[in-house]
């Protein structure tokens, strides 16, 4: 008989069940267990789970296994409450498989805090710089971002990249490099793109995977600009067409994407070069910045380098006419489980992770648990990311 897990926190347990919105006979049905009264033993003391069943118990709660030997409930904010105040988003009409994400999210914020003793790995991250601009100037601070000093990321090398999934990476590696964790999972959702959760110390963005990827980079960057300012938020799925003046303050996070992805010195020298009435200047331009050419046409139009009404003319042709093309990209879904991990999870967690246990820190249960795979599955994504040099 497997024996019960001892030194583990009643107060945590009631805890991770009451901030699912769980009853008692919800549990009761998914270990199963008999009855009621052996959660509530659980919950007051009394008696403690067996070691399969508290892993069952944070898969259900979205939580790692160390959470459950805190002595106390953490202090941290429920996910959805910090969203829920979000303009046009409507947190009651999400799909539980996406809540779980936004809780599963959340749940890596208290693993990084447990595995890094609540502080950020890299010395100077990124949302806690002085990069804010004074006076409201987005340019500046756009350009400052993409210095040598933060995302190190040139015009020339920007250019260079091939495919809109090497940007995809190229512009995550360059955030998570910053302490600031980028993830990314199919949220089933069809107006959600992306969300972040701020934390002083573990900022994470999290990006819908089956969204184009030129979607993805804007989301990435809207979500970053509203985590330098301190914030949680979610962007919605429009791509920042929708220009209203009831969504003045997203406006000012969609300039801010745009203003790193397209720089406004080069800019400026397309648009005087171009063909702003023609569909086809558009299109050509947002490949060469490996961006949509929704986000570029908003883009110019933030910048008032074209009028509403060739915005407006252009909107529509350029929804629709897009598809991101080109040779020599890095794949990733199908049948590679192990990429799909490293796409999903992203560089950083991994790392982060996986040295972690290497140091004694947390043993193979507590990892795997993390990383919601089986134990062998732990051990083979480990000697792939040595393979492919990721680690």
């Amino acid at each position: 008989m497997t024996a019960a897990v001892q030194n583990i926190s009643p107060a945590v347990l009631k805890w991770a069940r009451e901030r699912k919105h769980y009853d008692p006979a919800d549990i009761v049905r998914k270990l199963p267990i008999k009855s009621e009264e052996i959660l509530t033993d659980w919950e007051t003391g009394k008696k403690a789970p067996t070691y399969p069943q508290l892993e069952k118990l944070a898969d259900y709660y979205k939580v790692p296994i160390a959470v459950f030997f805190f002595p106390e409930p953490p202090e941290i904010e429920d996910a959805a409450a910090s969203l829920r105040s979000v303009p046009g988003f409507y947190l009651d009409s999400i799909s539980p498989y996406t809540m779980n994400i936004i809780h599963r999210v959340q749940a890596t914020q208290m693993a990084l805090k447990e595995l890094n003793d609540g502080i950020n790995p890299v010395s100077n991250p990124l949302h806690k710089s002085s990069i804010l601009p004074a006076n409201g100037d987005i340019e500046s601070m756009s350009a400052e971002l993409r210095s040598e000093k933060f995302l190190n990321v040139s015009l020339e090398e920007q250019q260079g990249w091939t495919t809109y999934m090497d940007a995809l990476w190229a512009w995550r590696d360059a955030i998570e490099e910053q302490g600031i964790f980028v993830f990314r999972w199919p949220f089933r959702s069809e107006y959600l793109s992306g969300f972040c959760l701020y934390d002083e110390e573990f900022p994470v963005i999290c990006l819908d995977s089956q969204e184009s990827k030129g979607r993805q980079i804007f989301t990435m960057m809207h979500e970053l600009a509203h985590l330098l300012h301190g914030e949680s938020s979610v962007t919605l799925g429009r791509d920042g067409l929708e220009i209203k003046e009831d969504q003045k303050d997203e406006h000012y996070f969609d300039h801010s994407a745009g203003a790193i992805l397209v720089p406004m010195n080069d800019l400026r020298g397309q648009i005087s070069r171009g063909k702003i009435h023609d569909e086809d200047f558009y299109t050509c331009q947002a490949k060469r910045y490996k961006v949509s050419p929704s986000m570029f046409l908003v883009r110019c139009r933030l910048s008032n380098l074209i009028s509403y009404d060739v915005f407006t003319d252009m909107k529509e042709p350029l929804r629709a006419s897009f598809s991101e093309t080109g040779g020599g990209h890095r794949k990733e879904g199908g049948g590679d489980y192990y990429l799909n991990q490293l796409s999903y999870w992203g560089k950083a967690f991994l790392h982060n992770v996986l040295q972690a246990r290497y140091q004694n820190k947390i043993g193979e249960y507590e990892t795997a648990n993390i990383l919601n795979m089986k134990i062998k599955n732990v051990e083979e994504l480990d000697g792939y990311l040595v393979n492919k040099q990721f680690a």
